[in-house]
């Protein structure tokens, strides 16, 4: 079993733009992310060895950042 992991912060602590993952942001797989400003909620998913990105899970489109992060 794993500990249930969540960062919360604005949407700005997690993206530089609309769409775009701040390159800052340390991307974890099973880490649920919380933008506490416009409360959307994303999951932290491995799309390839070292290689992960967030996924949306809610709002009106449900769908993977198309930007990965190493």
């Amino acid at each position: 079993m794993t500990d249930f992991k969540i960062q919360r912060g604005p949407s700005s602590s997690f993206f530089s733009e609309p769409g775009v993952i701040n390159p800052n942001l340390v991307v974890e797989t099973g880490c649920w992310y919380l933008c506490t400003d416009t409360a959307e909620l994303f999951l932290g998913i491995c799309l390839s060895e070292g290689m992960s990105t967030l996924a949306r899970i809610n709002g009106t489109t449900t769908g993977i950042i198309s930007e990965a992060i190493n």
